[in-house]
């Protein structure tokens, strides 16, 4: 059987939205050298790293 899923599933997780005025606000990074969006590794020392162009921001 298929698991019931959460009201914030998926992309979702990654937006806030506000109902109201009708907007998505992105809550994750974006790379400062050429935009893309950036991924967080917990696993070692946790960071920001893009995949694009290899930019890596340590927390």
């Amino acid at each position: 059987m298929s698991k019931e899923k959460d009201d914030k599933d998926g992309v979702w997780e990654f937006y806030s939205v506000d109902k109201e005025s009708m907007t998505a606000k992105f809550l994750g990074r974006k790379c400062p050298r050429c935009g893309a969006i950036m991924g967080f590794h917990k696993q070692g020392r946790s960071r920001w790293h893009c995949g694009q162009c290899h930019y890596a921001e340590y927390a």
